[in-house]
């Protein structure tokens, strides 16, 4: 089977920062898996970082909805791509300031 890395983009969470700035809304990870067709690729990632967002770490601090996921990119990768990506981890970004 292929293997395939995708770009997942979650909205709809709220997380309230620490230090009184504003919460996180969204978050950019990346998946890299094996599946028979990108659609299949995307599936398999999806599942994975709603695997994460189920977990007490996150599913606590987490005051707003389940993350919603689509897919930003879903490319061809490697072997040794998939056997060398971490498959975890988030690069969070804040709530918009409302325009006044």
């Amino acid at each position: 089977m292929p293997f395939f890395t995708v770009v997942v983009h979650g909205t709809g969470i709220r997380i309230p920062s620490s230090d009184g700035g504003k919460p996180i809304a969204g978050f950019y990870t990346s998946r890299t898996t094996w599946a028979k067709d990108e659609s299949s690729a995307i599936a398999n990632a999806f599942a994975s970082v709603r695997r994460v967002w189920a977990e007490p770490k996150y599913a606590r601090s987490n005051v707003g909805a389940a993350p919603a996921l689509c897919a930003d990119s879903c490319k061809s990768a490697g072997f040794i791509q998939w056997l060398r990506a971490p498959n975890r981890g988030h690069s969070f970004y804040p709530e918009e300031s409302d325009a006044t």
